[in-house]
């Protein structure tokens, strides 16, 4: 059984929650990071980042 404390997730949000934000485009993680962006923590599988990165990416760029 894994107890892996669950991370404080505080100001992120999951890759989901960005391709929501910037819907109808799509991005994976992979491409974020192609672009400089890494995950802020990684929990059970989902890849939570700044939720900065939700603006920026509405805006356009970094």
């Amino acid at each position: 059984m894994n107890h892996t404390k669950k991370p404080d997730i505080t100001g992120c949000i999951t890759l989901g929650q960005l391709n929501h934000a910037i819907r109808p485009l799509k991005i994976t993680s992979e491409g974020l990071a192609a672009y400089g962006f890494e995950p802020a923590t990684t929990y059970m599988g989902a890849k939570y980042y700044r939720a900065a990165l939700a603006a920026q990416a509405k805006q356009g760029g970094a």
